[in-house]
């Protein structure tokens, strides 16, 4: 909310689905929990809640961006690949590409952020030691691989280590891939001792955690989200 009222945008909270409100899940792919289980179409939710946004606030239909976390970036990754046509940008944290890389085929630019340290959905993929049982994540690797090509960026990135001002536990390098049009087109912000959390807002950490708070992922994210 502080993001959105600084640069004045609109940003909106979809719920996913499940029988207690607190534990709401979306059918990312291959997770998770009532959503996956009941097949719930999140897609055409969410295209549905980008129409009624255009109707109803008056949002620019090419301006519309998607991120979440966890869950909610394995989400963001699907709405890309197919809404393409609805999304202009996505950021994901601490989640990975949830669905067949065969699905990804039509270019989007894409932000990751993610913790080395994520015991949920591990950096380095498969099942962490809080995974939900049933769910083998794709890595950060696989999942930027895959968008890499979908781009057609190319595959060496530009690796820079960020400077350590918080002396919290953690360091940050950011990998750039460009394309022949775009210096950005997808960058990933790994977290050296980072947990599955939201960069710069320490939250839950004993359960889930490290923050890092040298980045704040809400203002590298609006960057990106301007930028294209």
């Amino acid at each position: 909310n502080e993001t959105a009222q600084k640069y004045n945008f609109i940003v909106a909270y979809p719920n996913g689905s499940g029988r207690i409100r607190k534990i709401l899940t979306w059918n990312s792919g291959k997770c998770c929990g009532y959503a996956k289980e009941h097949s719930i179409d999140d897609v055409t939710f969410a295209r549905e809640l980008i129409d009624f946004m255009i109707k109803k606030y008056g949002v620019d239909p090419t301006k519309v961006c998607a991120t979440g976390i966890s869950n909610g970036a394995m989400m963001a990754y699907r709405l890309a690949a197919e809404l393409p046509d609805r999304i202009a940008a996505i950021a994901a944290v601490a989640g990975t590409l949830d669905i067949d890389a065969a699905v990804v085929k039509k270019p989007m630019p894409i932000l990751h952020f993610h913790g080395t340290d994520d015991q949920y959905a591990p950096f380095e993929g498969g099942c962490g030691a809080k995974s939900l049982k049933e769910n083998n994540h794709a890595s950060v690797k696989t999942t930027i691989e895959t968008w890499i090509r979908a781009n057609q960026a190319e595959a060496e990135p530009k690796v820079e280590e960020l400077p350590d001002k918080t002396n919290d536990g953690t360091s940050v390098v950011r990998y750039t891939y460009k394309t022949k049009q775009d210096p950005q087109r997808i960058v990933l912000y790994k977290i050296i001792g980072g947990g599955h959390s939201w960069p710069g807002r320490p939250r839950f950490e004993r359960l889930l955690g490290r923050a890092t708070e040298e980045i704040s992922a809400n203002e590298i994210m609006w960057m990106f989200f301007t930028a294209h």
